[in-house]
């Protein structure tokens, strides 16, 4: 399988989307941001304003699986369990390791 995801507006690391890559990872599939012909995508969206840009983009892919969270788009949405324990893909964001979550403000 073929898996895109979209950070929409995040300007740290998102940890959703690097667990949901690990994940995907493990079963093999390809990840990653800026992937063409995708057959899943996973859009993320912090900030209720730009919850239409979301969903926007989702139009971009009518033939994939979309998947559209975060806490601009819907606050009770969670990752299903077993992506949720998962260990995130740190290289996803080669950058910044875990900076973003221990030095927020």
């Amino acid at each position: 399988m073929i898996v895109l995801l979209v950070d929409v507006d995040s300007k740290i690391s998102n940890l959703a989307l690097m667990k949901i890559s690990a994940y995907h990872k493990l079963l093999g599939d390809t990840v990653g941001f800026g992937i063409e012909n995708p057959d899943k995508v996973y859009i993320s969206c912090i900030f209720k304003k730009n919850a239409g840009q979301a969903k926007g983009i989702a139009r971009y892919y009518p033939d994939a699986e979309i998947d559209i969270g975060g806490s601009g788009v819907d606050l009770k949405k969670q990752l299903p369990n077993e992506i949720e324990m998962i260990k995130p893909d740190y290289d996803l964001y080669p950058s910044t390791y875990s900076q973003d979550y221990t030095t927020r403000g």
